[in-house]
């Protein structure tokens, strides 16, 4: 059993280390759609749904919070049920 413990455990580390390596980009699109006024919901709320599986492991809260922040701006109803969603992490 403590096997299988310590090899979730080591898995979950790897899958942690690749999330933390897709942040620059990640970082990097969001400042994008952010400085070309971008609206384009498929894109934003596609990079919402990649932060919201990164946040449980502790990476990607405060993109996430950047981006949902910008997609408020314009469109409210949206950006509050993808808040309701982080509040349920």
């Amino acid at each position: 059993m403590s096997l299988n413990i310590d090899n979730i455990v080591r898995k979950t580390g790897i899958i942690k280390k690749k999330m933390e390596s897709n942040l620059p980009l990640i970082n990097s699109e969001i400042d994008t759609i952010i400085i070309k006024k971008d609206r384009t919901v498929k894109r934003i709320e596609h990079l919402l749904d990649t932060l919201l599986n990164y946040i449980p492991l502790g990476v990607g809260e405060s993109e996430f919070k950047k981006l949902n922040g910008y997609y408020k701006s314009f469109n409210k109803k949206n950006a509050d049920i993808y808040n309701e969603f982080y509040q349920g992490i």
